[in-house]
């Protein structure tokens, strides 16, 4: 499991890209590009970790913060979808900020649950 879970760990620095690309994008349809490919990245790691969930398996991390970094994605996605209602590139960059959050959030939970330190 800790191979699975360090994978889903680098693959939570592609949705920080994607959505830090997207905070800084000048257009509501850069945005909303950026939004689209992040939430596709969201949905990919939260089905890794249901999969790893039902295996059973926890060799080599801390179960408890695994399911943090799950629930912690889950509501990034719903701020991603907040983004979509938006009518202009403050309100879009907004929502954005908000799912960065949670980002962060499960960065700092799958690394944690790996026993990584995070870089400053």
């Amino acid at each position: 499991m800790y191979r699975e879970v360090q994978h889903i760990r680098d693959n939570v620095a592609g949705v920080q890209r994607e959505v830090n690309a997207g905070i800084l994008a000048e257009s509501t349809r850069d945005i909303t590009a950026h939004t689209s490919q992040a939430m596709a990245l969201i949905d990919g790691l939260i089905q890794s970790l249901n999969n790893l969930n039902r295996s059973g398996n926890n060799e080599g991390v801390e179960p408890q913060l695994v399911d943090a970094t799950g629930r912690a994605l889950n509501r990034a996605w719903v701020q991603a979808e907040r983004v979509a209602i938006g009518s202009s590139v403050a309100e879009m960059r907004q929502a954005l900020v908000d799912c960065k959050t949670f980002v962060d959030y499960a960065e700092a939970f799958v690394s944690a649950s790996l026993g990584v330190e995070l870089e400053q």
